[in-house]
């Protein structure tokens, strides 16, 4: 008598189709865990490169404005004499002790694919970028105040006066602050200078292009410049 066979049981087809799914859904979701961490990572990597660009861009610029006077005659046009600065400008000029500095938005020496950029010159022809090669620069705003030269009023003549009304002893004459330039007063008849401090404020909004998702930042910073005039 043949013996008993042993009882073999196999996997059938509908759960070797419910095991490969079941694996399948596993798989999935480990690998879109993996993504999800690794894009994460990567938004992050971007977010904090252009935060330590910008912010080492600004700080030099702090650190040039407190070693620095404002070059005023550099906002200087035909019809504008008495360097009135339009606020805001896109351009920074700085006058120290050795040399010029300069800082404006330009298109001109970004890296490819960068429409604008932070640029930087000692002399205010030969430009050189800033930032990095994937970072995009929207707004350079500078705002001045005085915006015009409190260290410039030495009248000398008529002609240094704004209604020729020059007093032969270093002042202009005047009735009210209109006969005196832009931030002056009439103080006893006399156009004085009030006390300034020129303070400039610079503002910077960058993006960064380096990443399938849009990372930007804005930073602002106000700084006194070291000349003070009394």
């Amino acid at each position: 008598m043949i013996g008993d066979k042993k009882n073999q049981k196999g996997f059938s087809l509908i759960e070797v189709v419910v095991s490969t799914g079941i694996f399948a859904i596993f798989f999935i979701i480990i690998i879109d865990i993996f993504l999800t961490t690794n894009n994460t990572q990567n938004k992050i990597k971007t977010s904090q490169n252009l935060k330590v660009d910008i912010k080492n861009i600004l700080e030099k610029i702090i650190l040039d404005i407190k070693s620095s006077e404002i070059l005023y005659e550099f906002y200087k046009s035909g019809s504008n004499q008495n360097y009135v600065i339009n606020n805001p400008d896109n351009r920074l000029a700085l006058k120290r002790d050795d040399k010029n500095v300069y800082y404006r938005l330009g298109t001109e020496n970004c890296y490819e694919g960068i429409t604008t950029c932070i640029e930087y010159s000692e002399d205010g022809s030969s430009w050189d970028s800033l930032t990095s090669r994937n970072i995009n620069v929207e707004i350079f705003n500078v705002y001045i105040s005085p915006k015009s030269n409190p260290f410039a009023y030495l009248p000398l003549s008529n002609a240094d006066c704004l209604d020729d009304n020059y007093n032969g002893n270093g002042a202009c004459e005047c009735s009210s602050t209109s006969d005196c330039y832009l931030d002056q007063l009439c103080d006893n008849g006399f156009c004085e200078n009030p006390e300034k401090m020129p303070i400039i404020t610079i503002m910077i909004r960058a993006t960064s292009i380096n990443s399938k998702e849009e990372e930007n930042i804005e930073l602002q910073s106000t700084i006194n410049t070291r000349k003070y005039l009394k």
